[in-house]
């Protein structure tokens, strides 16, 4: 979704109550010091200077940033000074900043110490480059009368200083509307105002920082991550990983909705206005928040697709750890299959006897035949696997699924011989239940009449040749016998 998409949607659903605000104020770095937002934010709100976001144009065309020292007869340590300066001016674009600054010291109201006390403070540190320094100077009358004595270092500044008499001077330098009212300009500026917005765009960066900070944890420990062997450790890995996932996705929600909050708050528009309808006040902050959230969109798009990349592994290690769980399973089954068959190979010693093997063989079969389909099934599901051409893992898979049809085969085939052994003893014991009477006109040795089903399966084998005779409706039977009388 993208930024428009996204604010549109936030105007559409109510706000939802985020809960109260962290304890903490957030941190931010100005220049080589890290300090609490809040801490910033009573520096700024001294008013001891601020940015506009306003630029010269009459006499200065190339449009150099303008920063106020108001006179506010606030007095900061030269530190607080430092860090003012210094966050002040990476406001603007650096486009802007390159070009350099215009600074209008405003001391009607004051005295001439504090002008050379700025200007020490300057002199010791404002960054290049600075191209003039318009002061209106103090009015009162006895700094009227000192004004002799404190010329001499204005005079001798390292750099260029521009004495005004009050701003309507200044107003020939520096046009009305590109001054602030309180230095006799047009523009309306609210400087308690300005400093909450900026804290607001601090905090928010900070709250980025942090998503930042957890986003690279939280990637390194996925590069880090080795896929484990077995099912459960991979489904606990998995389970805690999206748990991950989804609370960096929910602190980007709620960055971004804050973000769009702040946004139409700064801008006191519902549509997006065009540059040209935002005040210079509002113009820096909200390309700020505009350039803030469409970085947070970035982070968020590429940390989808990180996660959409190592979520894929990981499902496919699930996959694969359970396929050969199952495969482990499927041959221990298939194991025990064929040595029950290899057990069980009695043909029984009559109908009955033969009838209850087939019955039990029966019922075995079919849960036998239950994991020659799962066996089928896994296979399928092993080559679907293959068919995403997934290098690390076709390895495994292609032996396996190559196993796991052979195994199929070889018991199917097993248990049908089986059958095929009990129905042909089955035949067999109903020919000789039929024909049992016949051993009796036959003549042999007692010896051999003992047992009929015994003498039969010994000629049977030896191949004897039984064949049922239809002579006006009463079967007899004929036994043609392959062998000798000394056999018999």
């Amino acid at each position: 979704m993208t930024l428009r998409e996204r604010a549109g949607s936030a105007e559409e659903e109510p706000p939802k109550d985020e809960g109260p605000p962290p304890v903490s104020d957030g941190y931010m770095d100005v220049g080589d010091k890290r300090l609490k937002v809040r801490e910033m934010a009573d520096i700024l709100a001294s008013r001891f200077a601020f940015i506009s976001g306003l630029r010269t144009h009459e006499g200065y065309s190339i449009g150099y940033s303008i920063v106020t020292f108001p006179d506010s007869h606030c007095q900061i340590s030269f530190d607080d000074y430092h860090l003012l300066v210094t966050y002040l001016l990476r406001v603007p674009p650096l486009e802007e900043t390159h070009k350099g600054y215009v600074l209008i010291i405003d001391r009607r109201m004051d005295k001439w110490s504090s002008v050379r006390t700025l200007f020490q403070f300057i002199t010791s540190f404002f960054p290049d480059p600075l191209r003039v320094i318009f002061l209106l100077k103090p009015e009162g009358v006895l700094q009227r009368a000192l004004e002799v004595g404190y010329r001499s270092f204005v005079d001798n500044f390292k750099y260029k200083v521009v004495v005004c008499q009050n701003s309507l001077e200044l107003r020939n330098f520096v046009a009305a509307d590109r001054l602030t009212m309180d230095v006799g300009g047009l523009l309306k500026y609210n400087h308690l105002e300005w400093v909450q917005h900026r804290m607001d765009i601090e905090r928010m960066k900070s709250s980025a920082a942090v998503i930042a900070e957890s986003l690279s944890e939280f990637g390194r420990c996925l590069k880090e991550t080795e896929l484990p062997n077995d099912v459960e450790t991979t489904e606990r890995i998995l389970e805690v990983q999206t748990a991950e996932h989804d609370a960096i996705k929910e602190d980007f929600r709620i960055s971004i909705r804050k973000g769009l909050s702040l946004l139409r708050q700064v801008r006191q528009l519902e549509a997006k206005p065009e540059h040209e309808q935002l005040s210079p006040t509002r113009f820096h902050n909200v390309a700020a928040i505009e350039r803030m959230l469409l970085q947070l969109e970035d982070t968020e798009r590429s940390f989808d697709h990180f996660w959409a990349r190592h979520l894929h592994k990981l499902t496919q290690c699930l996959q694969l750890r359970r396929f050969e769980d199952s495969f482990r399973k499927l041959q221990t089954d298939f194991t025990r299959h064929l040595l029950y068959l290899e057990e069980h190979r009695e043909v029984g010693d009559g109908v009955q006897k033969v009838e209850a093997l087939a019955e039990l063989h029966q019922e075995y079969a079919a849960a036998a035949m239950e994991d020659v389909a799962a066996a089928r099934a896994l296979q399928d599901k092993g080559e679907e696997l293959l068919s995403a051409k997934d290098t690390e893992i076709a390895g495994s898979l292609v032996p396996k699924c190559s196993e796991l049809g052979r195994m199929a085969d070889a018991l199917a085939s097993a248990l049908d011989r089986r059958t095929q052994v009990l129905r042909l003893s089955e035949n067999m014991h109903r020919q000789i239940a039929e024909i049992g009477v016949l051993w009796g006109h036959i003549s042999l040795p007692r010896s051999r009449l003992i047992n009929h089903n015994q003498l039969f399966l010994h000629n049977l084998a030896l191949g004897c040749k039984i064949l049922l005779v239809d002579k006006g409706g009463r079967k007899d039977v004929m036994v043609v016998l392959y062998i000798t009388a000394n056999t018999l």
